[in-house]
């Protein structure tokens, strides 16, 4: 195995964590266009709910039927 195929999983990870910091940038800058008023905690607030309760994906972002946790 050659040393960029031992990185890969790293690096597809790092891929995907960048992405999900990007999304989360956008989320707040389209937070602070809705409500110019709302301070930069108000938007953390906000960004924070986002991450627990978001709409259409309260059970994660896999198709199925939700099953406790943990599995047994």
């Amino acid at each position: 195995m050659s040393r960029d195929e031992a990185n890969l999983p790293a690096r597809r990870l790092r891929v995907a964590l960048d992405l999900f910091e990007l999304g989360e940038a956008m989320l707040r800058q389209r937070l602070r266009r809705a409500q110019p008023a709302a301070s930069e905690a108000e938007i953390e607030v906000a960004v924070a709910a986002w991450r627990t309760e978001r709409t259409g994906a309260e059970h994660g972002d896999a198709p199925g039927k939700p099953r406790p946790w943990p599995l047994g």
